[in-house]
């Protein structure tokens, strides 16, 4: 045994007996990971400085390894809670970019390999597993490189090397070391010694709605059948859903023995990282950069529809419903030229009671003939009874024509696919909807990614398993399921003349005016603020000078924070505005359930007595505001509406 490779072990406790025997010893080796971290030969060329301390910390804490009284103090500012009694099962790390989450799972990772000594129950040519998991291979990739520079470049642990591969590292102790896309399937019926979770937040497949939580299912027997296993989930934060979200949630601050939660930001784990860099990138995107450095979860991002909503519409073992006498059927699809996406088609019926049933969904994949499959679906639509079809503006002449040949009315929608989905969430919250069982529309609904801007404007994009099945799904559910409501309020009513008035117009009659907000919250945090001036005396009457949308923040919203907090308050589970002068006195109004209110509202503007300034309006541009005052009653979901609701009510009408 070359002495680089004993004294690698040196004050770290006896040498693995492997490096020098070929008979593998039954008990096992205790080699201590912050110890192997502080060996020069062994980690600590890797892992040296101070910078490191709050991950030492950490890692005493995961092995329940003595702590001093800065270890606890480091430990308990990223975990909230008192350090373990025993070494955890699980280690969740939600740390920011460039914090070293993959150089701990990597470190973490090998001493794994390093201690282990395979038991007796591994059957002949089994082999104990690390295996790193990602949302693709490259990712996973990450880990695994750190893993394999680590036995290639140490030469006590190159000792141990039989084969080092692309994406497996094969180690004399019968330990493999692989890469693998995250997928549930593939981690089944192995004996697993450490599993590394890349990045869970971002993980994805067409194979499930929840992939990151059915791997997590997945992956528990195979750590459950080897000693000394161990879980790790790193990543940084995104939207509040999924797998990192719910560890976080469920432990993060518990005093749990077998699962440790941490949260840190990227200067908390890594103070070296350059401070600059994170600033500027706040300064350019906060929503985006404050979830990749500071641990902030996105907000502005949300998963569509909650798994809930989805199992609880949908019908178990209902593939397709055959027509019924008597009912009617509206069709809709979401048409493709035959490359790239599919052509689907869904058919939907309304019952006496309100319920919205979705009775078939039609999918082809690519490549087709689209005359051929169009005619297939003309077919499908006259079992139904139907002689149209709605869809969106793709390749508009074509379907057209291709329809009207097979006998079939193709109608172009109004609504573009975003509001198509938000027309259609209704339906899934008031228990309305009757889903058929197909795993990749459920799958696609569930991938739906909506994304609240830092203006308050609401959209929703097709997740990474696409939407083609789920776009026809939703169309055809709302055009049996949403009645048309009558528009409230006009954009142009806001005008003089066809223009805003200038901006300049408060200098004009300065002192005539009284200022002040109307503002709205949901109970999410979701807030609007509006500025107006008003005055009995003048015209206009109300002006709308200016308007923010975003979270609640009383550093964005401040000198408004104490009505936004008034607002947040009062908004349990309807949204709710309010009005202040001088910022001290405030009314509340519930004007989401209150047509009366709207109505009045409604009726101000549409006499003339409101108008928006030239600032506003371009504002608005970029903005939901013009959405947001040309809105329906059945669309008041956002709190900008809802502001701009009781701004005019209040300022012409009074409480």
């Amino acid at each position: 045994m070359p002495a680089s490779a004993r004294n690698a072990f040196s004050g770290i406790g006896h040498p693995p007996r492997y490096l020098t025997a070929k008979i593998m010893p039954r008990t096992p080796i205790n080699i201590s990971p912050v110890a192997a971290m502080c060996s020069p030969l062994l980690f600590e060329p890797y892992f040296h400085g101070d910078s490191w301390a709050t991950w030492r910390a950490v890692i005493r804490a995961a092995y329940a390894e003595p702590m001093t009284a800065r270890d606890i103090e480091l430990f308990r500012a990223v975990a909230a809670r008192d350090p373990p009694t025993a070494r955890v099962k699980e280690l969740v790390c939600a740390v920011g970019r460039g914090g070293g989450k993959d150089s701990i799972a990597s470190l973490l990772a090998a001493c794994s390999a390093i201690n282990f000594v395979p038991p007796g129950k591994l059957r002949l040519g089994e082999k104990a597993r690390i295996i790193c998991l990602a949302c693709d291979k490259a990712q996973a990739t990450i880990a695994f490189d750190y893993i394999a520079a680590l036995f290639q470049e140490i030469p006590a642990l190159k000792a141990l090397v039989t084969h080092v591969g692309a994406e497996v590292i094969a180690l004399r102790n019968r330990v493999s070391i692989e890469v693998h896309a995250a997928s549930h399937r593939a981690i089944r019926g192995r004996s697993v010694l450490c599993c590394i979770f890349d990045e869970a937040a971002f993980f994805r497949s067409e194979e499930s709605a929840s992939p990151d939580t059915e791997l997590d299912l997945a992956v528990q027997p195979s750590l459950d059948r080897t000693p000394n296993s161990m879980k790790i989930i790193i990543s940084s934060v995104h939207k509040r859903a999924g797998l990192l979200h719910e560890k976080v949630r469920e432990f993060y601050g518990k005093n749990d023995s077998d699962t440790l939660v941490i949260v840190g930001t990227t200067l908390q784990l890594n103070p070296s990282y350059d401070a600059k860099i994170i600033e500027r990138a706040l300064e350019k995107n906060y929503e985006k950069y404050a979830a990749e450095y500071n641990c902030v979860w996105r907000d502005d991002l949300s998963a569509y529809i909650s798994q809930d909503l989805l199992d609880a519409a949908l019908d178990p073992g209902a593939i397709v419903r055959p027509p019924v006498a008597g009912a009617e059927y509206q069709a809709a699809c979401d048409a493709s030229g035959g490359r790239g996406s599919s052509f689907t088609v869904a058919i939907a019926h309304k019952e006496p009671r309100g319920i919205v049933v979705l009775d078939l969904i039609f999918e082809t994949k690519s490549p087709f003939n689209p005359s051929v499959v169009v005619a297939e679906i003309a077919a499908i639509l006259k079992d139904y009874g139907i002689a149209s079809i709605v869809g969106d503006n793709y390749g508009a002449g074509w379907v057209v024509e291709a329809f009207s040949k097979v006998g079939i009315k193709y109608i172009k929608s109004e609504r573009e696919r975003s509001l198509i989905y938000q027309d259609c969430l209704p339906l899934f919250t008031s228990g309305r909807v009757r889903l058929l069982d197909g795993k990749r529309l459920v799958s696609q609904f569930a991938s739906l990614d909506k994304k609240t801007f830092s203006t308050g404007r609401v959209r929703v994009d097709k997740g990474p398993d696409g939407d083609d099945l789920a776009n026809a799904a939703a169309l055809a559910l709302t055009l049996v399921g949403c009645e048309s409501a009558p528009t409230l309020i006009k954009y142009h009513d806001f005008f003089v003349n066809g223009q805003p008035i200038p901006d300049d117009w408060d200098a004009r009659v300065s002192g005539h005016y009284v200022y002040f907000f109307s503002a709205a919250c949901d109970a999410s945090g979701r807030c609007a603020v509006i500025s107006w001036a008003g005055s009995p005396h003048l015209q206009p009457t109300l002006v709308l000078r200016n308007f923010e949308t975003g979270y609640f923040s009383e550093r964005r919203f401040s000198p408004h924070a104490r009505l936004l907090g008034l607002c947040y308050s009062a908004a349990s589970t309807r949204r709710v505005a309010a009005i202040v002068e001088g910022l001290i006195e405030a009314t509340c109004l519930d004007v989401i359930t209150d047509f009366g209110i709207a109505a009045t509202a409604a009726s101000l503007v549409e006499q003339g007595l409101v108008k928006i300034t030239k600032a506003a309006h371009e504002k608005s541009s970029a903005s939901p505001l013009t959405d947001a005052l040309n809105f329906r009653f059945d669309r008041l979901q956002d709190p900008l509406p809802c502001a701009a609701i009781a701004g005019a009510y209040l300022g012409l009408h009074g409480p």
